[in-house]
């Protein structure tokens, strides 16, 4: 039954909470094939999230990660739509602040203030280089995901390409797709896209 008839955009938001406490923090937009990541540029949009995953923290005094995907109603208010207690692949954008490594793994950090909450830079921009080169040659129909043009591309940076270690980029596509693609040939079938993000054939009723 429809209740309510809600807009686009659609926002996704990745949290991690400790005893109650929001400890890290993304707000990005979001659709249902999503991987393209920067922080919402609407700063009211972003500090009305911000503040809503504080207060549900605190009510429910949660420990662990989630991702809360929103959308408007008719009065133009974000509402949540959806809510999937796990870790979302933005978390590529907080790489580097210096408290990543205690929201995810010390048991006693509680940051004090907002300037100690996990949050991303402005100008972190990650996709997936792989996914994009895929749609432009056709492989498959740019349906319901973000299809970048060359500025984004060079403005942004592969999400798993580091210069330090880029053995999980290498990895990934000579490796993992092209076994993954392997299997799908001997079994003969059918798929409809490669997921360059979770590193999975994505099937026609799921996979």
């Amino acid at each position: 039954m429809i209740q309510e008839v809600l807009s686009a955009p659609e926002l996704g938001s990745y949290a991690v909470y400790n005893q109650g406490c929001l400890t890290a923090f993304e707000l990005f937009e979001s659709c249902a094939s999503c991987l393209k990541y920067e922080q919402l540029s609407d700063k009211q949009r972003y500090a009305q999230v911000l503040e809503f995953h504080k207060d549900l923290g605190r009510k429910m005094n949660l420990t662990g990660q989630l991702t809360l995907d929103l959308m408007h109603d008719a009065k133009g208010q974000l509402v949540p739509i959806e809510c999937n207690p796990r870790i979302h692949s933005a978390v590529c954008t907080l790489e580097g602040h210096r408290n990543l490594g205690a929201a995810l793994t010390d048991p006693s950090h509680k940051p004090t203030q907002n300037e100690d909450i996990v949050t991303s830079q402005p100008q972190n921009y990650r996709y997936f280089l792989m996914d994009q080169i895929f749609l432009r040659l056709g492989f498959w129909q740019p349906k319901n995901c973000f299809v970048l043009s060359f500025s984004e591309m060079l403005r942004g940076r592969d999400a798993l390409l580091h210069g330090d270690d880029p053995s999980a980029f290498l990895a990934m596509y000579l490796l993992q797709i092209p076994s993954l693609l392997l299997n799908e040939l001997v079994a003969g079938t059918e798929w409809l896209k490669i997921d360059f993000c979770i590193g999975k054939i994505v099937k026609e009723g799921g996979d």
